[in-house]
């Protein structure tokens, strides 16, 4: 008879247990998308499958595509993770940047302050 050391079983036990927890989509992404996106029904599992998109800044003189009549600009750059905005009465915004630990003010003229917390 095979004698299993109780760290190996347990070892094991968990690997399958593991591997039981993983999903994988039906859908394709592009379904998803459009005026009318088709959603996969919910899915109630032990551990829920997060999937994070990763960020990506836009390339050098990139910007994104503006609706007819607007016009985009950029509002401020080179701030490294930015999460939350507040803007001030005399309309400057400060920014909090989660990965720095900074709060960043950008002022009407887009002078960008950095203060360290």
């Amino acid at each position: 008879m095979l004698k299993l050391k109780p760290q190996v079983a347990a070892l094991v036990l968990l690997a399958g247990g593991l591997a039981a927890c993983g999903e994988t989509s039906s859908l394709q992404v592009s379904d998803g998308m459009g005026p009318s996106p088709r959603l996969p029904e919910p899915n109630k599992t032990l551990v829920p499958t997060v999937n994070i998109a990763p960020a990506v800044g836009w390339p050098a003189g990139a910007r994104p595509t503006a609706a007819p009549g607007t016009q985009v600009a950029a509002f401020a750059e080179d701030l490294d993770h930015p999460r939350w905005l507040y803007v001030l009465p005399n309309g400057d915004v400060l920014v909090a940047d989660d990965v720095s630990n900074t709060i960043w003010r950008v002022t009407a003229t887009r002078t960008v302050q950095a203060t360290r917390q």
